[in-house]
């Protein structure tokens, strides 16, 4: 069978989806060139015996090396070798054809597969690769600094990763390690959500036993001793969870400690919090409002990962369909929401693209002249548990969160 090359024309239609869809490329042109042409192998393969190929490859930028972490077993230097059957002895899971910055190519052979989600992002975070895969389940994928990019079939979709969510998570995980914070996104974003398993994270910021006071446990199994912080543990989470409903219960530090349990709401988080996404999100979404010593994740079975505090959306890995706020733009003012009580980030003065209201319960009055920049986590509990004289604010967050992207997300 010969090699089909692509033609010039079908790659400047690939290259005018990805700029219509908003698809990172690189801004040099050459290695532009090249990620087209990778995509373009991992959207069309070729078929051979009515099977189409699996394929993975790597794009590399100028000053980085692939020599990093311990999987990375071999790298095979193809010279001259033509490209497009170099691609025959890249699978995708444990050799991928890498193109380097001066025009050569070799393959890259790993120890184990390093086919999932979660092994990919992590590999393109530490060497700056741009990767382009086809799945075992023939779905074709881009990883790049800025998230996950996939072809649907119709268009190409953007995730953002587990790390891009990391600040804006961590300025309301009030008396957590970072360690906790990662490796729960991690966990959530990179194995759960591209598993398709569905369910719900509770993270305690005080005692768990006092907050399993609250919840109804009467179906509920206990946990072994597992935490987000040991990324070996994952693969038991995400077999664990896949098997079981309702809510996983996670300590201060990380370790799970009861799974299968219901978040039962009050009145006054009925009446002033709702979520038009479903059941599991309009549950976390009340339970946080309820419980602000409590983060919630909520992981969709159709991959988005949304997290709740105060009864607002503080991050989320689906798509971003408004502009980021940058935290390096200082809110001006606080306030606090008439109907919900809670108090708000703000900047005052600033014309929004949407009507601006409480991201908690969507009250308008008093937001007309401002943009929302997010929920104030108070930490009252700290003061009470701890000590009186301590400040109900939260500490800032470390110099290198300064740029969180907290969202003026809306109850929808």
């Amino acid at each position: 069978m010969g090699v089909r090359i692509p033609s010039s024309r079908a790659l400047r239609r690939l290259e005018e989806e990805l700029e219509e869809d908003h698809v990172p490329l690189p801004d040099e042109p050459e290695l532009r060139a090249w990620v087209i042409e990778e995509l373009h192998a991992v959207r069309r393969p070729p078929v051979h015996e009515r099977r189409r190929a699996f394929y993975g490859s790597f794009v590399m930028p100028p000053g980085r090396s692939l020599l990093v972490g311990g999987d990375l077993s071999d790298v095979v230097e193809l010279g001259d070798y033509d490209i497009a059957l170099g691609r025959r002895f890249a699978d995708g899971r444990s050799t991928f054809l890498v193109r380097h910055p001066d025009g050569t190519t070799a393959l890259a052979c790993f120890r184990r597969a390093v086919q999932y989600e979660a092994d990919l992002v992590e590999i393109q975070e530490a060497t700056g690769a741009v990767i382009a895969q086809r799945t075992v389940m023939g779905t074709a994928r881009l990883f790049v600094e800025a998230g996950v990019i996939e072809w649907n079939g119709h268009r190409w979709s953007q995730r953002a990763t587990a790390a891009a969510r990391v600040p804006a998570v961590a300025r309301h995980a009030v008396g957590v390690s970072l360690e906790v914070v990662e490796g729960l996104l991690d966990l959530c974003v990179h194995w759960l959500s591209p598993g398709q398993v569905g369910g719900t994270v509770v993270l305690v910021l005080t005692s768990a036993q006092r907050m399993l006071d609250y919840v109804d446990a009467d179906d509920s199994i206990p946990a072994p001793p597992l935490s987000v912080r040991h990324r070996e543990h994952f693969p038991a989470f995400l077999a664990a969870m896949s098997q079981t409903d309702l809510a996983t219960v996670l300590d201060d530090e990380g370790n799970a400690r009861a799974m299968g349990v219901g978040l039962r709401s009050t009145a006054s988080a009925d009446l002033l919090v709702s979520d038009r996404r479903g059941m599991r999100h309009r549950s976390g979404r009340r339970f946080s409002f309820d419980h602000p010593q409590a983060i919630v994740f909520v992981i969709s079975e159709d991959g988005p990962v949304t997290v709740f505090s105060d009864g607002a959306e503080i991050a989320t890995s689906g798509l971003v369909t408004q502009p980021l706020i940058a935290r390096s733009i200082a809110p001006t003012e606080e306030q606090r929401c008439a109907r919900c009580r809670r108090l708000i980030e703000v900047i005052v003065g600033v014309s929004a693209t949407t009507t601006s209201a409480c991201p908690v319960c969507g009250a308008l009055e008093g937001f007309e002249e401002t943009t929302v920049v997010g929920v104030v986590k108070e930490a009252t509990w700290r003061a009470v548990d701890l000590d009186p004289q301590r400040p109900s604010r939260p500490p800032a967050a470390p110099a290198h969160l300064a740029l969180g992207d907290l969202t003026a997300t809306h109850p929808s």
